[in-house]
C-alpha cells in the first residue's frame, strides 16, 4: 500500500487551523447549557429554527400575542479566529411580519461579536440588537451585516428593504443597498438563503442573497479589514429586534467554514518557488526521498513525500523499487525498447503486441495529472480490442504543474533551468524532465 506523507508549509504562521460547522435544523435544545449556542433575550429553539423574536404560534405566526421592543441575540457557544482568516457562512432566514399592520420592524442581523454578551437592554427597535444609542463608539469592535425591514427616519436609510453592513453606527453603515431591484423582499415571510464570505488575503467581503433554491446574486462587495474592525477571537451568531410593529424573525439553518490564515501572503518570491519544487522533482539518490506532489494555494505550501516508517530509509526498500521499476520502464518507453522491461525469464515466450499496449496503458495511467490519464472505459477497450488505438503517451515522463496564484503573477516565466511557461496558473501545465 503506498501510503503519502503531506508536508505542510506556513510562512509565518505554523499554527494553521481551521473551524467550522453546520446545522440544517435546530432542535429544541440547541438553547440548553449542553447546547452549542448562548441564547439571549427574547431567542428560542423551536420546531426546528432559532427563533430570535418570536410569536407565540411559530407555525401560524400568529404575531399579534407577541411583545414589541423584543430584543435576540444568539452566539455560536466556541469563539473562533477572525483574523488572519478567511471565512464562509451561509444560512436561511424567515422574517413575518404582522398581516393585519401597515407596519413592520425592524429587522435582524449576522453579528461577528466582540464576546459573547447579550444585546444592551436599548438596543430594540432600529438597533436590532447590534448595538445601542448610548454605546461609544470606541468601546466597539464588531461587524453586523443588518436585515433591515424598516426605514428610519436617518438619511442612510434607502427603504424598509435593505441590506447593510455595520460596525460602530447603525446610522452610518459602512456600505447600505436597497433590495428593490433584486425582486427581493424580506418581508415576504419566504424562506430567504444569505451567504457572506471573506477573503482574508484580499481582505473582502461578499454577501450574496435569493430565496431558497433559487440561484444566489452577488449583491455588497465590501473592502473590510478585518484586524482593524473586531478582535482575533470573536463568536458569530444572530441578532433582531422588534420597536413598535411585530415581526418573528428565524434562522432555519446554518453552515459556517473558516480558514486560518498565515501572517503574510506568498506573492513574493511566487516564481523562485516554483522553480525550486521543478529542481527538487528532478533530484533522484537513493537516499533521497523522491517528491510525489505539492500543492500552493491560499499561502499554502503542500509537499507530498512517501510515508518512510519510523523515519527509516532502510524499511522503504520495496516502495523504492517500486519507483525505480517505474523508472525504468520510462527510460525504456523514452530509448524505443520498451520491450526490454520483459522478465528474461519468459524466454522470448510472449505476444510482443500484447505486451507493448500494455506497457504503453500503465504508462498512460501512471501520468501525474489526473486530467490527461485515460478512462477506465478507454482502458477495458485497449485490453478488449487489440485494433483500438492506444491513447497517446508523452514523449518523455510528465513531470506536473498544479498552480493556483493570483492574477497579478500570470503570464510570467518560471526562472532556473525548469523550462516552464507560466501561461496560466488556473491550468494544469505540464512539463517533461529527463529520466
Amino acid at each position: 500500500m503506498l501510503i503519502l506523507v503531506i508536508v505542510l508549509v506556513v510562512l509565518q504562521n505554523p499554527g494553521f487551523s481551521a473551524a467550522n460547522f453546520s446545522f440544517n435544523s435546530f432542535d429544541p435544545n440547541s438553547c440548553d447549557q449542553d447546547g452549542y449556542f448562548i441564547c439571549m433575550g427574547s431567542v428560542v429553539s423551536k420546531n426546528g429554527s432559532l427563533i430570535i423574536t418570536e410569536g407565540n404560534n411559530d407555525q401560524k405566526m400568529d404575531l399579534k400575542n407577541s411583545s414589541v421592543n423584543l430584543i435576540g441575540r444568539v452566539l455560536y457557544k466556541i469563539p473562533i479566529v477572525a483574523w488572519p482568516a478567511s471565512f464562509s457562512t451561509t444560512f436561511t432566514i424567515r422574517i413575518v411580519v404582522d398581516p393585519d399592520s401597515a407596519l413592520s420592524g425592524d429587522g435582524m442581523a449576522f453579528v461577528i461579536a466582540q464576546d459573547n454578551q447579550c444585546s444592551p437592554p436599548e438596543s430594540f427597535g432600529s438597533f436590532l440588537g447590534i448595538l445601542a444609542p448610548s454605546t461609544p463608539r470606541e468601546a466597539l469592535r464588531q461587524l453586523a451585516v443588518e436585515l433591515d425591514t424598516y426605514k428610519n427616519e436617518y438619511y442612510s436609510d434607502p427603504d424598509g428593504n435593505h441590506i447593510a453592513i455595520d460596525t460602530v453606527s447603525i446610522q452610518n453603515p459602512v456600505v447600505v443597498k436597497s433590495l428593490g431591484k433584486t425582486g427581493i423582499d424580506l418581508k415576504s415571510g419566504r424562506d430567504i438563503t444569505v451567504q457572506i464570505t471573506y477573503d482574508g488575503w484580499e481582505k473582502i467581503l461578499k454577501i450574496l442573497v435569493a430565496y431558497s433554491g433559487e440561484p444566489h446574486v452577488e449583491f455588497i462587495k465590501q473592502r473590510i479589514i478585518m484586524k482593524r474592525t473586531v478582535p482575533r477571537q470573536v463568536y458569530i451568531g444572530f441578532t433582531g429586534a422588534t420597536g413598535g410593529a411585530r415581526e418573528s424573525h428565524h434562522v432555519l439553518n446554518w453552515n459556517f467554514t473558516s480558514t486560518e490564515l498565515p501572517d503574510k501572503s506568498l506573492k513574493t518570491g511566487e516564481k523562485e518557488y516554483l522553480a525550486e519544487i521543478c529542481t527538487i522533482g528532478r533530484l533522484k539518490h537513493k537516499n533521497l526521498l523522491p517528491l510525489e506532489g505539492w500543492c500552493h494555494d491560499r499561502g499554502q505550501l503542500l509537499l507530498v513525500y512517501k510515508y518512510m516508517p519510523n523515519g527509516s530509509l532502510d524499511k522503504s526498500k520495496g516502495m523504492m523499487e517500486e519507483n525505480s521499476l517505474v523508472d525504468y520502464v520510462w527510460e525504456a518507453y523514452v530509448k524505443g525498447e520498451i520491450l526490454n522491461c520483459v522478465d528474461r525469464d519468459l524466454a522470448g515466450n510472449f505476444n510482443t503486441n500484447q505486451v507493448r499496449r500494455t506497457l504503453m496503458v500503465g504508462l498512460a495511467c501512471l501520468h501525474p495529472g489526473s486530467k490527461f490519464r485515460p478512462t477506465m472505459r478507454k482502458v477495458v477497450q485497449v485490453f478488449m480490442n487489440p485494433d483500438e488505438p492506444l491513447m497517446t503517451v508523452p514523449p518523455s515522463r510528465p513531470f506536473i504543474v498544479n498552480m493556483s496564484f493570483s492574477s497579478s503573477a500570470a503570464n510570467s516565466t518560471v526562472g532556473g533551468d525548469s523550462g516552464l511557461s507560466m501561461q496560466s496558473f488556473t491550468e494544469e501545465i505540464t512539463s517533461t524532465r529527463n529520466p
